[in-house]
């Protein structure tokens, strides 16, 4: 049988790097976790438009730009954004994407794809 390791061998875990760097770093940036795939434009257009579930759901909140893909996987703005309410935005992170998909019936992707080609059509055109 080996002996107990004595208490001044054993090395503490190191501290935790405090969040305020990061948060500070990060308003720096314009206040975004992952500022490089920001659009901001194409956001603003996305909250103008009206929830894609209005026609079938009683929505409510403001509208939102949902992702389709979420930012921590990967995803950017480009060929990702739809507009949803709150309550809806609520809903497609709760139960998952592929779930919320199939419980309206509704194709995000090609949906955000079409979203972001009228923006670019709108911004041609001005």
């Amino acid at each position: 049988m080996r002996p107990p390791i004595p208490y001044d061998v054993v090395k503490a875990p190191p501290k935790p790097k405090p969040r305020e760097r990061v948060k500070a770093v990060n308003a720096a940036r314009g206040g975004h976790r992952f500022p490089k795939l920001v659009v901001e434009s194409l956001r603003e257009f996305i909250r103008g438009l009206p929830c894609i579930l209005a026609t079938t759901e009683v929505c409510r909140g403001p509208i939102e730009a949902a992702h389709v893909r979420s930012r921590g996987a990967g995803g950017s703005d480009f060929d990702n954004l739809v507009s949803l309410c709150g309550w809806h935005h609520q809903e497609q992170h709760r139960i998952g994407v592929r779930s919320f998909e199939y419980r309206y019936r509704v194709r995000l992707r090609p949906l955000a794809r079409k979203l972001t080609g009228a923006w670019l059509h709108a911004r041609k055109s001005t």
